[in-house]
């Protein structure tokens, strides 16, 4: 193999990494291993789950709202099949999501896609970029401060 194509595998592992680091951390609510997983700004596109419009965001702030978001919900985030397109410096990883959320017995899960954007850092690879693009809700969304309620679903 290689040398080129060696350093695409570990690229691509490192990126597949870092975005199984970013769901577990929400999991565990480590909110210092979650910042570590972005550059100092984020461009964020949650607008089919919240309906806001996408911004970008400082990531110490990104985190923040995660934090108060899943304050008091228990979650599973469960990462797959990601597609990793590695372009020198940049990447783009396209994967499929479920977020578990619980709150005692009530429960609202989002099975999504994702498309993270990653820049390589000295740090090793960070996310700069997330589109969430929802294929279907199940449950009661009240239950999750971060999305639209039922009323304002178009």
């Amino acid at each position: 193999m290689d040398d080129e194509r060696l350093g695409t595998l570990i690229d691509r592992d490192d990126i597949r990494t870092t975005i199984i680091r970013f769901a577990t951390s929400l999991d565990r609510k480590d909110w210092p291993l979650c910042r570590s997983c972005f550059t100092a700004e984020i461009y964020t596109d949650y607008s089919d789950l919240r309906g806001d419009p996408p911004a970008i965001v400082n990531a110490d702030d990104f985190v923040e709202l995660r934090r108060q978001a899943l304050s008091g919900l228990s979650t599973h985030h469960v990462s797959t099949n990601h597609s990793i397109e590695v372009r020198g410096d940049e990447a783009i990883c396209v994967s499929s999501m479920v977020i578990y959320r619980h709150l005692g017995d009530v429960s609202f899960d989002t099975h999504c896609i994702y498309t993270h954007t990653l820049a390589r850092t000295s740090d090793g690879w960070k996310i700069s970029k997330v589109k969430q693009q929802v294929l279907w809700n199940a449950g009661d969304s009240r239950i999750h401060v971060g999305a639209k309620s039922p009323d304002d679903v178009r």
